[in-house]
């Protein structure tokens, strides 16, 4: 009988160790904090239609925490030859499992290019896992340019627009017209690096782009080699 009791005792201690062993282990695999703000486009708000561009809204709604940029045309905006028609909105379905909304790009000319973006605070020397949902509808690509969806990370220090480092990512496929696609890439943010634009582009091409669940997180920390 005593030695039962003292197993009992044993086995008891040893099942709370595991469970706080197991604890422990699940709360290091929680869900990364997502550095993006309303990343799913739950959030809008209304807005006039801006003077100083020549983006036009949708429904005059535009997501919050995010910023629509001119379209650039390759510096041919503001010439009356190569006018500009994109578009920016909101779409009452988004990527499944199906969130109220997602963001919607939509450009008239093959020559637009239209871009909603979002500056994030990074972590210098750290690697960040970059993902989002897109679909896309009769996007036509420019037969001089190229072009189609985009989605770009440019990172660097506090003086972002002189020291910056940007990737270009055109996901597969970028053109035509495809259902929900979720693209993810990673970037590695080296020294210095304290601040990650994101920017979301239909580019050099006419057509309906959707966008949804932009994430960025913190995977790892780059570990500096050290020479011999």
């Amino acid at each position: 009988m005593q030695n039962n009791m003292q197993f009992l005792r044993l086995a008891t201690a040893f099942s709370m160790v595991l469970g706080g062993t197991m604890s422990a282990v699940a709360a290091s695999k929680a869900t990364p904090k997502n550095l993006v703000q309303n990343g799913d486009f739950a959030r809008w708000k209304t807005s006039a239609a801006p003077t100083m561009h020549k983006i036009r809204l949708l429904q005059h709604k535009v997501p919050a925490g995010w910023i629509f940029i001119d379209q650039e045309a390759y510096g041919l905006a503001g010439n009356v030859k190569f006018p500009t028609q994109g578009a920016i909105g909101r779409s009452a379905h988004g990527q499944k499992p199906r969130s109220a909304y997602a963001l919607v790009i939509q450009n008239g000319l093959r020559t637009d290019i239209t871009n909603v973006g979002q500056m994030i605070t990074i972590t210098p020397e750290t690697v960040y896992k970059v993902s989002v949902w897109l679909k896309g509808s009769n996007i036509k690509p420019s037969a001089r340019y190229g072009g189609g969806v985009f989605v770009w990370a440019s990172w660097g220090p506090k003086n972002y627009w002189t020291h910056q480092h940007s990737l270009a990512q055109q996901p597969k496929p970028s053109t035509g017209t495809f259902g929900w696609r979720k693209w993810t890439f990673t970037v590695d943010a080296g020294k210095g690096a304290r601040h990650m634009a994101i920017s979301l582009q239909l580019r050099c091409a006419a057509g309906k782009a959707w966008f949804d669940h932009v994430s960025v997180v913190k995977i790892d920390k780059i570990t500096p080699v050290k020479s011999f």
